[in-house]
């Protein structure tokens, strides 16, 4: 016998999806532009009852439950992003069952993913510490073509709950997801609505820096240079070598066939939009310079103007 709140979840449910916006056509789409489409599995994984249908609904469909039943093997929902004016990211994820009796079939639920969501219960330190089994599990059976692993945040669910174990240690979660190969970490809660929106943006930037980087020639400057961006540095710390010297790093950069250095902190958030739109500006500027003739005058001003360029960084307050 259904309960009277459990009985009103259906027309709930559907009003909320109603209320999801729905994409608008974008200038560009009403100008004839082509616009690119990508269509990314993510597997949403974890223990049972840490939450993972729950992140799912409200992420897709703004919507939230007290009520939801258990999932039984694998259950999928959509999810499309309008990235930018001209890109269309469409989400499959697939929220994978969490008992035991489910884990036999992982194998055939992870293929082709790109990205993972690893779950665990903030309140609940048992959920926390079957992670690496849900981590390693993922690793031994799925990677990207070059066979590095696929790009995997974790959430730390239920955050508007009291913490349990290290989850309330910042620091040591950095420490953790560094050392057992997360991308990154963040809270969640899918009560309160926070964290999911900004943990899927992150993974999506991951997959798609992945796809750029697959893209390009082993030894091309745009890799090297997004490799390094990517990497983590913290300008944050005691610098060491010739980094403390910015015209010897000029001049290194210059000598080696890097297109540009930047000093980074990833936590405190230096350097990192101005190295990945500077990086960005000279893919564009390689796609412009394709498509003009040799002898063309946009051609050697555009030469002109990006040999003599220097990009201004932003400094460190350390």
């Amino acid at each position: 016998m259904l309960s009277e709140a459990e009985a009103r979840e259906p027309e709930a449910e559907a009003e909320a999806r109603k209320k999801v916006a729905l994409p608008h056509p974008c200038l560009g789409c009403l100008m004839g532009v082509a616009r690119r489409e990508h269509l990314y599995k993510i597997l949403v994984i974890g223990e049972l009852g840490t939450g993972k249908t729950s992140i799912i609904k409200r992420y897709v469909r703004q919507f939230f439950s007290q009520h939801y039943r258990a999932t039984i093997g694998v259950d999928f929902a959509l999810k499309v992003l309008n990235w930018d004016a001209n890109t269309v990211i469409r989400l499959q994820l697939w929220d994978i069952a969490g008992q035991e009796r489910f884990e036999n079939m992982t194998r055939v639920y992870y293929k082709e993913a790109v990205g993972c969501l690893i779950v665990f219960d903030a309140s609940r330190t048992s959920t926390f510490e079957a992670v690496l089994k849900w981590k390693q599990d993922l690793d031994n059976k799925v990677v990207l073509p070059d066979g590095s692993s696929i790009p995997c945040v974790l959430l730390a669910n239920k955050c508007d709950l009291s913490q349990d174990g290290i989850v309330a240690d910042p620091g040591k979660m950095d420490d953790f997801c560094k050392e057992k190969g997360f991308v990154g970490w963040f809270e969640t809660s899918a009560k309160e609505s926070v964290g999911i929106e900004e943990a899927a943006q992150f993974l999506v930037s991951k997959i798609l820096a992945n796809e750029i980087l697959s893209n390009l020639e082993p030894d091309s400057p745009d890799r090297i240079a997004l490799s390094a961006a990517d990497s983590g540095n913290t300008c944050d710390l005691p610098k060491d070598g010739i980094v403390a010297d910015p015209g010897k790093m000029d001049d290194f950069c210059k000598e080696k066939g890097f297109v540009g250095w930047f000093e980074t902190s990833a936590k405190e958030n230096v350097g990192i939009e101005e190295a990945a739109q500077f990086l960005v500006s000279k893919i564009l500027a390689n796609d412009i310079w394709s498509n003009l003739e040799p002898d063309s005058p946009d051609r050697i001003a555009l030469s002109a103007a990006d040999s003599g360029n220097t990009v201004e960084r932003q400094k460190c307050s350390c």
